[in-house]
């Protein structure tokens, strides 16, 4: 069809994407590699950056959605601390005070969120938090490693295959 990828439409500032794309066969690697393709081309193929955290604060706090601490120092117990962690997020002030002083951590710096989704799908290694912001993000990424949380059981975390990949290690973290 007709239809233009989500890189081409992002130069010309067009957004296409909406909602939760819940549809429960695509969170499977063979799946989730051609939608990627369709979205980016091959552009991403071989890039890779990292690694990188995203914290939702915001309305997630307004609502009790957000994630604990704890949830972040497990993750980040695997990554060498020598490493400097770029962080995504909506909130600086409580990223500030969620984040464990085991890291160096520097701030993304973009203005647009669909520069900071581009960031978090180069990365090596995502921290995700329970966004889907940042879930798909680490589903379409090249990355050997993200975690995701597990919150609740009424999420795209439950549809996700774990067992269908093997390009990237998936870590649910309760």
């Amino acid at each position: 069809n007709n239809l233009e990828s989500l890189s081409d439409l992002s130069k010309k500032n067009k957004i296409i994407l909406g909602g939760y794309w819940q549809k429960i066969d695509i969170y499977n690697e063979n799946n989730l590699i051609d939608f990627k393709i369709y979205l980016f081309g091959d552009s991403f193929s071989k890039i890779s950056k990292g690694p990188n955290l995203h914290i939702r604060g915001g309305d997630f706090i307004k609502f009790k959605k957000n994630i604990n601490k704890s949830y972040y120092l497990s993750a980040l117990s695997s990554i060498n601390n020598s490493n400097n962690i770029k962080v995504f997020t909506n909130d600086i002030n409580f990223s500030n005070k969620i984040l464990p002083n085991t890291h160096n951590y520097e701030y993304s710096k973009n203005n647009y969120a669909k520069d900071d989704f581009t960031d978090m799908i180069m990365s090596n290694l995502l921290i995700c938090s329970n966004s889907t912001f940042s879930i798909w993000a680490g589903l379409l990424s090249n990355a050997e490693k993200i975690f995701i949380p597990f919150v609740d059981n009424k999420s795209l975390k439950i549809n996700i295959d774990l067992d269908s990949f093997k390009n990237k290690r998936i870590e649910v973290i309760k």
